[in-house]
């Protein structure tokens, strides 16, 4: 995990039930929106023409839009206390 910077690492280490979780739904989600981010700012603006990666963007937004769902379903504490510490808009 060496390419999460250091305020991303705070954020997943916030998100964590114990020291060794590494698959919980909120982790899952939080890295998800770090990888989207990632793309939207620094890739897909200088790709332009690069469809196989604005395709693979859109499939993982899709997905994370489908896991938080699942997450406000079961878990609604944890799924605030994700949007406030990733500054995502509640979904409709």
């Amino acid at each position: 995990m060496s390419y999460l910077t250091k305020e991303q690492k705070e954020i997943l280490s916030k998100l964590r039930y114990q020291e060794s979780d590494v698959g919980s739904p909120a982790l899952v989600i939080a890295r998800m929106t770090f990888r989207i981010n990632n793309l939207k700012e620094n890739y897909l603006p200088k790709n332009k023409k690069d469809f196989v990666a604005l395709r693979s963007f859109l499939k993982l937004w899709q997905n994370r839009k489908q896991k938080l769902k699942d997450l406000a379903k079961k878990n609604h504490l944890k799924y605030e206390q994700l949007l406030t510490l990733l500054m995502l808009k509640k979904q409709k």
